[in-house]
């Protein structure tokens, strides 16, 4: 739905445009007309008769401005409408999207200790959810654990969503980077958990070096 790669405003002022274009052709046929009558009239009599015309001509115009305005004011209430329809939708998906994906994480926490000795990684304590304070934000780690590797201490996060995308699998670098900081740089050990990956997609995280796992392997 193209609707929702607008803003508001944006919409208001693209219809304000149409409206405003509709407005100067009407005006600009009644200028086209008047001086095409003037330029025809020979006498007095004839010109008194082409301006009352043009007054009747200008009367219509103003009508048919007031038309425009009342059918802006109408699609504006139509518009708001609908806008206010499809952040209802929005809010609903997004209430789907979170509830699947806490619930994935909290397989994740039962699953994923096991999944990860088969890698040779043995857990320390439990995985949780943890926020860190980043800049001016506290930003979510969905999975922050520590463990072993070797005999050899390594840092776990991970990413839980229902189907990532690139500039998501950016953002969780950007963030596991600073978290790794914090940490003291320990060896991190980097994942993804999601019910559906494109094929871009894993492409993407094998080429960052990011181990990732299906809903399906819980």
């Amino acid at each position: 739905m193209q609707i929702m790669n607008f803003s508001k405003e944006e919409v208001r002022k693209k219809l304000e445009k149409v409206f405003e274009k509709r407005q100067a052709n009407v005006l600009a046929e009644v200028i086209t007309d008047a001086y095409t009558e003037l330029v025809k009239a020979k006498d007095f009599n004839e010109l008194k008769q082409v301006v009352k015309e043009l007054a009747e001509a200008q009367k219509r115009t103003e009508l048919r401005v007031e038309e425009l305005a009342a059918a802006q004011e109408r699609t504006e209430i139509s518009l708001n409408r609908l806008i206010g329809r499809v952040d209802l939708v929005e809010d609903r998906l997004e209430g789907i999207s979170n509830s699947v994906g806490y619930s994935l994480e909290d397989k994740s926490y039962k699953s994923l200790p096991d999944l990860l000795k088969k890698e040779d990684i043995v857990m320390e304590g439990n995985m949780i959810r943890r926020y860190y304070r980043i800049g001016n934000k506290d930003q979510q780690i969905n999975i922050f654990a520590k463990g072993r590797r070797n005999g050899k201490e390594i840092l776990i996060l991970g990413e839980v969503k229902v189907r990532p995308s690139k500039k998501e699998i950016d953002r969780f670098l950007k963030i596991a980077e600073q978290v790794r900081r914090e940490e003291g740089n320990p060896e991190t050990y980097l994942l993804f958990v999601a019910n559906d990956y494109h094929p871009n997609t894993e492409q993407y995280l094998e080429e960052k070096g990011i181990r990732y796992f299906w809903s399906y392997e819980f």
